[in-house]
């Protein structure tokens, strides 16, 4: 696979996260997942305090579901965030694709996720 990216965008009272994965590498990249869960976003403060998780209070459909990435394309997820009040303050966001088996096996879960920062003022 290539490089997994996160943008990060704040507009009003939103924070937007939007994953991509490009497979630069394979001739097919399947990953396969067992629920309707693809990615968990966790955002923490600048103290390590946990103040977002993506997966926190959501039902994830039971299904076995395979996304095949043909050479050179991308995949991509947006989560968006409702923030109320968000206090000034730095924030890390580790963003993970979370199949439960990636085909090839020399592709690496370290090569599915990526940490950024983020400050709010």
């Amino acid at each position: 696979m290539g490089k997994t990216t996160l943008e990060i965008s704040k507009k009003h009272d939103k924070i937007t996260f939007n994953i991509q994965d490009r497979n630069d590498y394979y001739p097919v990249v399947n990953l396969i997942f067992s629920s309707g869960k693809k990615y968990e976003i966790v955002v923490r403060n600048a103290v390590g305090g946990e103040v977002y998780k993506s997966s926190q209070g959501k039902f994830y459909t039971q299904a076995v579901e395979e996304i095949t990435i043909q050479q050179h394309e991308k995949v991509s997820w947006k989560e968006v965030w409702k923030i109320s009040q968000l206090p000034q303050d730095k924030y890390s966001v580790h963003a993970v694709i979370v199949p439960y088996e990636i085909k090839p096996a020399q592709v690496n879960i370290d090569q599915l996720q990526v940490r950024k920062a983020f400050v709010v003022r």
